[in-house]
């Protein structure tokens, strides 16, 4: 059986996937920070009126955004369960 060749890895493999991994989390943290901005109009869209309430409304939306286990209901059973 006739074994197949491997390239040695070039001394650049390692830094090209650290930019590529490193372009890829920021864009996905920029997109998460981009989409958080919009949840208050999200909320006043369905119609929580009054501003300590839809304040109230986003941060327990932005609490399941990030899958905090502070996230809570009144039994003390996680809203959200981490992954």
């Amino acid at each position: 059986m006739i074994e197949p060749r491997t390239r040695a890895p070039t001394p650049w493999s390692w830094r090209r996937n650290r930019l590529f991994i490193w372009i890829g989390v920021f864009v996905a943290l920029l997109g998460g920070t981009f989409g958080f901005l919009f949840v208050a109009v999200f909320i006043k869209g369905l119609g929580v009126t009054g501003t300590a309430r839809v304040s109230y409304c986003t941060g327990i939306a932005g609490l399941l955004m990030m899958r905090e286990p502070a996230a809570v209901t009144a039994d003390g059973q996680p809203l959200s369960v981490p992954s």
